[in-house]
């Protein structure tokens, strides 16, 4: 959070989470102003962002959608009892 300039919120339930978030007044958008947020770079100024629904996501990103098969990783489990381990360790 230090190092960011920037900080969006939507609406926020109270004025201490609009204070966790960083951005004062966010508390005081309307709910049903459904995607309205607010920016504060500078100084705090309130937006619309763009809504899509699901089903709209999905077509967009349809085309660039791939399915990857990964084969199986070479992992090796050997089987190792964990009666002692802490006495090992206090030995060290």
């Amino acid at each position: 959070k230090a190092n960011l300039r920037v900080r969006i919120s939507g609406r926020q339930a109270d004025a201490i989470n609009a204070k966790v978030a960083g951005v004062m007044g966010a508390e005081e958008i309307d709910a049903a102003a459904r995607g309205r947020m607010k920016i504060k770079i500078d100084e705090v100024k309130e937006f619309q962002a763009f809504f899509l629904d699901e089903g709209a996501c999905k077509e967009l990103l349809s085309p660039y959608k791939t399915l990857i098969h990964d084969s199986e990783p070479d992992i090796k489990v050997e089987p190792q009892s964990i009666f002692g381990l802490l006495e090992k360790e206090e030995q060290r």
